[in-house]
């Protein structure tokens, strides 16, 4: 997996094991569902049913996920997650739902971009530095977008085509 989140929903074969490569990180599951997000930096591995063995490409030790269990993989090592409301926010998507907690804005946008066509600029750094906190659907991202001053000291303005420009109030 090079990029992008997926759901797998796998029976368990001894004879035929399934694997993931996703990043420096190879999945192995021992029957289960489980989602594997994979972003430059890290990948995040979460599971929802079952069991997934969790290893680097490039050796050291194996760490076994359980359901409702998590971990985040870099190049150089495994950490699990132990944050009841970051493992939600890992499989949130599933859902067709974003769960934040203190993400900065930048990493809202981020995501939210996935689900919107539009182009959504982040005009200044202070306005990318803002932390958010919340669940949003994203069945409309505009309506998250629109939510923003809300729940940030923001300004979100929408161009003709249809461009969403987040700048901080001044």
């Amino acid at each position: 997996m090079l990029e992008g989140e997926a759901l797998y929903a796998v029976k368990h074969d001894s004879l035929r094991p399934f694997h993931v490569i996703a990043g420096a990180t190879d999945i192995r599951d021992v029957g289960t569902r489980f989602s594997v997000r994979v972003r430059p930096a890290d990948v995040d591995v979460a599971v929802l049913e079952g069991r997934v063995e969790l290893s680097l490409r490039s050796g050291g030790p194996v760490v076994d996920l359980d359901a409702n269990e998590a971990a985040r993989a870099t190049g150089t090592q495994i950490v699990e997650v132990s944050d009841s409301q970051e493992f939600d926010a890992m499989v949130s998507w599933k859902d067709r739902r974003l769960q934040f907690d203190g993400t900065p804005l930048s990493g809202v946008v981020h995501e939210l971009q996935r689900y919107r066509v539009a182009r959504i600029v982040l005009a200044d750094n202070v306005a990318a530095r803002f932390r958010v906190t919340g669940g949003f659907s994203i069945s409309d991202p505009d309506v998250l977008l629109r939510s923003l001053p809300m729940v940030a000291p923001v300004t979100v303005k929408f161009q003709p085509d249809g461009t969403a420009v987040i700048a901080s109030r001044r």
